[in-house]
């Protein structure tokens, strides 16, 4: 396969990163841990109890190791360490000049201490792993194996000889994530309440009984895999005494916008599917409310769209304006009508489409809020915890230990770039990109890889015309990592990557199609696939499916998003008879003539009237 070389330039790491197969598994080296012994365990300090190991491994291939690799203990939580034990120890090959022959062993010494009295004693199981290094992401699976499913090994081991020391058991009043419910978790001795917390760019300043606005959180202590920890959560109607306000009008009533002329205010502050917003508009000094409302979508007959809520149908949006938001709805065609003061001018006419946007809930629509997977609000607190500098807690889920030299490289590498002709970044956020291209925030994002999280944000950057600027935006760049829809859409992004789906696929794109709209996305946004479920093989061939259409190697970030939705979208050409750009199966939808490229005769083309919303059996844009 031929490369075009592009020196200096990013996208040539990412496509390190997407392009290359993986090496023949025939000519692979492979590690196991034969057998481990403790060979000391000292408590000659009355408060601590130190442990070494002998790791014994082996290679079991003929192929020889030439490279080096770690090998490293962990344990699950424990009485004294809540987050678990761990210990690494690199393994150097390299430099020794000396290579792992097929099964000769070799040795490697893991030491640590433990902290508690010697008349306690600790029953653990250790596990110890090769070719892994929990605490460095940059030497985690330096070697590619025959078997990686053999690089484990499990011993219980008992420390000291006193009374055991018991776990103690995290307790949590409120059952979990619960803002609205103001919650105590006990751990042993410890007590941890929820509580309101005012931020200050991104930093927690202080704890207080009540708050309201942007900068107002809520602070949700949980147990998590028996540990307390605390969550940041923003109320949407202020916070009061560690728990969300539930009444709307706690913020529309700040609204005073009675000066005569037509001003807007909506309580989500724009296009958030996963908050409920009352756009408040006021029209000489009358104020007029329009609540976000959960609808099913659907084509009707003249292949316009239909909306049933509370089990009423409609033929447009403005029949449905100002209807109570209390309403559910699941399944493919489930929408969220969102409204936002994101318009030019705003008239008397509150019925306009242009105030509100039909936006699809993958997960469901509940009181005119797209419903929230736990993974969801897993994105959501990891994008928090980044913008509140809190790495140690990242670090602590992702089992590593920070390591400056990889942040300032990432800094130099990645970040450097991404700032450049671009929106002003605050040195918080840059931060907060920089740490999340070094590390990651979770099992998916760290697995894809340095590059790949850098090209995430060059997605982000691609599609919004600039970088993430505050909590919100940050969450959606981390869902583009992991697979899923943003919040926050952009129509002109989604155009252009309608405009390729029409080059690749020979017709208009049918966005109430799963395949269709998932290639539009991909390409709009550069949402990622899982780490486990990438196809190399796959994505070979969507490259050479990119250079027959193009006449070129994908390069850019949009070039390498094409290349994905082609890969994985699972959108086909399908036959089109009449060359319309819409294919037979859909103009038999519609009503059109599959043989009569313009149906009704008015010079435009069936397929550029349904794209630009027109009827292409009549005047006018469709019902």
């Amino acid at each position: 396969m031929k490369i075009r070389m592009l020196v200096s330039s990013i996208f040539f790491a990412i496509f390190l990163c997407v392009g290359v197969q993986a090496q023949s598994t025939e000519s692979l080296p492979d590690l196991t841990i034969d057998n481990v012994e403790k060979i000391l365990e000292d408590s000659s300090f009355s408060d601590k109890q130190s442990l070494y190991f002998k790791v014994y491994i082996k290679n079991l291939s003929e192929i020889s190791v030439d490279s080096d690799f770690s090998v490293c203990v962990t344990t699950e939580p424990t009485a004294e360490y809540w987050g678990g034990f761990k210990s690494c120890s690199s393994f150097y090959v390299e430099n020794s000049g000396v290579s792992m022959e097929k099964d000769k062993l070799y040795t490697v010494t893991l030491s640590g201490s433990y902290i508690f009295s010697n008349d306690s004693s600790i029953d653990e199981t250790f596990t110890f792993r090769v070719d892994n290094n929990i605490i460095n992401e940059a030497k985690s699976n330096t070697i590619e194996e025959l078997n990686e499913e053999n690089n484990t090994y499990k011993m219980q081991v008992k420390i000291g000889d006193g009374e055991p020391l018991s776990v103690p058991v995290c307790s949590d009043s409120d059952n979990g994530l619960n803002y609205d419910e103001y919650g105590v978790v006990l751990m042993g001795e410890r007590e941890y309440n929820d509580a309101c917390a005012l931020s200050e760019d991104g930093v927690i300043k202080e704890l207080v009984d009540k708050c309201y606005g942007i900068n107002c959180l809520v602070k949700e202590t949980v147990c998590d895999n028996n540990i307390p920890r605390s969550k940041y959560w923003h109320c949407a109607y202020g916070c009061n005494m560690g728990e969300c306000i539930q009444d709307a009008d706690s913020e529309i009533k700040d609204f005073e916008a009675i000066n005569g002329e037509s001003e807007c205010v909506d309580s989500d502050k724009g296009t958030n599917v996963y908050k409920f917003g009352r756009v408040t508009i006021n029209f000489d000094n009358n104020l007029r409310h329009y609540n976000d409302v959960c609808v099913f979508s659907g084509k009707n007959s003249s292949g316009g769209y239909s909306f049933e809520k509370d089990g009423k149908f409609y033929t447009s949006y403005k029949e449905i304006f100002g209807e109570t938001g209390s309403n559910t709805c699941e399944g493919e065609d489930c929408y969220v009508l969102e409204g936002s003061c994101n318009i030019n001018d705003i008239d008397e006419y509150t019925g306009s489409d242009e105030i509100f946007s039909l936006i699809k809930c993958v997960d469901g629509c509940s009181e005119g809020v797209c419903k929230k997977t736990q993974d969801i609000i897993d994105i959501e607190l990891s994008a928090s915890r980044l913008h509140s500098q809190k790495l140690d807690e990242i670090l602590l889920e992702l089992h590593e230990s920070q390591d400056e030299t990889r942040e300032q490289e990432a800094r130099i590498k990645y970040l450097s770039n991404l700032t450049k002709d671009t929106n002003e970044v605050s040195e918080n956020m840059q931060n907060a990109l920089n740490n999340f291209i070094t590390y990651g925030v979770d099992e998916n994002t760290k697995q894809l890889g340095e590059c790949e999280r850098a090209a995430v944000i060059y997605s982000y950057k691609s599609a919004f015309d600039k970088l993430p600027e505050n909590e919100e935006e940050l969450a959606d760049a981390i869902k583009i990592a992991n697979g899923r829809w943003p919040s926050i859409t952009n129509e002109e992004a989604e155009k252009r990557a309608k405009e390729q789906f029409q080059k690749i696929y020979k017709r208009i794109a049918d966005m109430n199609v799963a395949s269709d709209n998932a290639a539009v996305t991909v390409m709009a946004y550069g949402l990622r696939q899982k780490a486990e479920n990438r196809n190399l093989d796959s994505e070979t061939q969507g490259i050479k499916t990119f250079r027959a259409i193009y006449g070129y190697n994908p390069s850019s970030t949009d070039d390498w998003n094409i290349m994905q939705a082609i890969t994985y979208s699972g959108a086909t050409r399908g036959t089109d008879t009449d060359g319309d750009l819409l294919i037979d199966e859909r103009e038999d939808e519609l009503g059109t003539d599959k043989n009569n490229p313009d149906t009704d005769g008015d010079g435009y083309g069936d397929g550029v009237e349904v794209a630009n919303g027109y009827n292409p059996k009549s005047e006018g844009k469709m019902e």
